[in-house]
């Protein structure tokens, strides 16, 4: 069965509550500009603007269901509140004067958000932590310069340190065991593709 849950033209980028009950999006698009950001019942009903910053873009709801990250140019993530939409938190990319943040996701503590951000010609994922009060980086040539960013789309493995990402380079998934990188960018990345199809 496929069900139309909005009829504006403009939804996109939609991540689920972690009960489920509720879709948050963006409402941009081409001429419309990234945000704002919208929340609406699982059935289509009550939808309604959670913020009304434009700039607004790939909402990821924190699988503790407390806030809701949104990226906001330039190299900004900001927590917003999944029912008044207030601004709960701002972080900055230290690292970059105008970077872009794409593809968020959070670890399933809650305690973790991985990003896609282009550093010069290429890619990088950055990896807020600790409550996002600390920053680190990891990323270069190997990631590749895809069109979108959206390519690498780093992911957590629930439950643990580790993330799994595209390399547009290589046609390849990579995994990185976070305990292992030590200072970066001393990177430890395992590689599945052709060669190996499981994840181990």
């Amino acid at each position: 069965e496929l069900k139309q849950l909005t009829s504006d033209g403009r939804s996109r980028r939609p991540t689920w509550s972690p009960d489920g009950a509720f879709i948050a999006f963006s409402a941009g698009g081409a001429g419309h500009g990234q945000g704002p950001l919208f929340t609406i019942s699982a059935s289509g009903a009550g939808a309604k603007a959670l913020s009304r910053d434009a700039r607004h873009d790939d909402p990821a709801w924190a699988p503790d269901g407390s806030t809701i990250a949104v990226s906001r140019e330039p190299g900004t993530v900001v927590l917003i509140s999944p029912t008044t939409g207030d601004e709960q938190k701002q972080v900055n990319l230290l690292r970059e004067a105008d970077p872009t943040y794409s593809s968020l996701d959070w670890s399933s503590d809650s305690d973790a958000l991985a990003a896609t951000v282009r550093v010069g010609a290429n890619l990088a994922i950055v990896i807020l932590a600790d409550k996002l009060t600390s920053q680190r980086q990891i990323g270069g040539a190997f990631l590749g310069n895809p069109a979108g960013p959206a390519w690498v789309h780093p992911s957590w493995v629930p439950g643990f340190p580790k993330l799994i990402a595209a390399s547009a380079t290589t046609g390849d998934l990579l995994l990185v065991d976070l305990r292992e990188t030590g200072r970066l960018p001393g990177v430890q990345w395992q590689r599945f593709g052709r060669e190996k199809q499981r994840i181990a």
